[in-house]
Formats: C-alpha cells, structure tokens, sequence
C-alpha cells in the first residue's frame, strides 16, 4: 500500500472511533435522562406547591382533589361577659375537641367584645361563641357579630343567650348564623357539661365540617373551571 493510502485508511479509522464514541456518549445520556425521568423529582413529603393532607404528604396538586382529607384548624373566640360561664364554656369546649380529635382551639376567651376584636387573627378558619347580652359594653352579641362578619366574611357565628326568644332574633340579620345555645344557668353548676350541651356542640361542629367541605368544592370547581 502506497503512502498516500496509508494515510487516508487512517484518516477513515479515526473518524469511525470518533463516530462511534459519539454514539457511546449519546446513548449513556440519554439512559441517564431516562433514569432521572423515573426516579427524580422532589420527595414526596415536600412541598411542591399543593396542601398538606391528613397523612403529612402533600397531595403535590393544584386545583385538584388528592382524595385526602385535608386539615384545616379551627380558631375559637368566645365572648361571654359572665366571667364564671366563661370559664365553664373555655373548659367544656377544649375537653370536646380534645376528646374527639378535632383540629381545633380556644385563641381568645373575652368578658368584653372590644378585646376579642383585638384578639383576631386573619388566615384561619374562625369559629366564634358570642353572648347577646354583653352587659355594660358598648356593643352586644349582634354589634360584635357584624364587626367580625366585615373583617372576615367566612367567620362563623355561634350565638349564647339565657332567653330562648333572643335566640331566634339570631336568624333575622342579613348574614349567616351556624347555630346558637340558650344558656341554663343550672348547667354552669356542674364541671362537665350536660347532654343537651354535649349533643348542640356536636351540631356545631359537624355543622362547621360541612360549611367548610362545601366551600373547599366550591375552591376546587373554581380552579378547575376552565
């Protein structure tokens, strides 16, 4: 073989190793990506832009519904002017929600309506237990209840009254009452509450449970609507 065929052998020699390197690299890329594809990504107990569900994992969608349970808690405020029916309300309340597992919690517990309006806390669901009668307060129960509709819209309102009458007044304001409790001054006698307590607060909650799935659907649809 002449010089100059050596040459051009070796030229062709080099240029299929390259080629075939070439090859090589590109195929150990692409299984790389491919591998990456299958098992990359952020942890499934991060956070990746959706909400936290019952299990601590996040359902990682927007928009969607995960098919879990999601928490939500529940901020309580009472406001009863009666220092000793106070007191009573804050106990039974927490023992309830701490016997049955709710994702609840007593934040404020006020004689005077002015120091629950400082109390609030915007970003939370809010759950409030408001005496009508308020004593020598400037506002009552339903002046109260209006404050707390305007800075919070969703807020839900429990009405407490001794007078039954007073009870169904509750339902005459143009906003939405969850529910309300015709006090027994008996009642406050005893440390645990009675039946008929018992039985009202797990309307109330469970009424509360409801209000909040509906509004979550009410989320989803929107983000989902096209």
């Amino acid at each position: 073989m002449n010089l100059t065929g050596q040459k051009e052998e070796e030229q062709f020699m080099r240029k299929k190793a390259g080629t075939l390197t070439a090859v090589l690299l590109t195929a150990a890329m692409t299984f790389g990506l491919l591998a990456g594809c299958q098992t990359g990504g952020t942890d499934s107990g991060e956070n990746k832009g959706g909400e936290k569900t019952e299990s601590g994992k996040d359902s990682g969608k927007t928009g969607r519904y995960s098919g879990r349970k999601k928490i939500t808690m529940i901020d309580i405020y009472l406001c009863e002017d009666q220092a000793e029916q106070l007191r009573c309300l804050e106990k039974w309340i927490t023992r309830y929600i701490e016997k049955n597992g709710t994702e609840a919690r007593v934040v404020s517990a006020r004689t005077h309506p002015e120091e629950t309006l400082e109390d609030l806390s915007p970003g939370s669901t809010q759950l409030f237990f408001i005496d009508l009668q308020l004593g020598k307060a400037e506002m009552d129960g339903f002046a109260l209840a209006e404050e707390v509709k305007r800075q919070n819209r969703d807020a839900c309102i429990v009405y407490l009254t001794s007078k039954s009458e007073w009870a169904y007044r509750a339902f005459e304001h143009p906003f939405d009452v969850l529910d309300y409790i015709v006090k027994e001054p008996s009642e406050f006698l005893h440390e645990e509450p009675g039946d008929r307590l018992k039985e009202r607060l797990r309307r109330i909650f469970s009424r509360l449970s409801q209000k909040e799935q509906e509004k979550a659907k009410g989320i989803l649809i929107e983000c989902g609507s096209g």
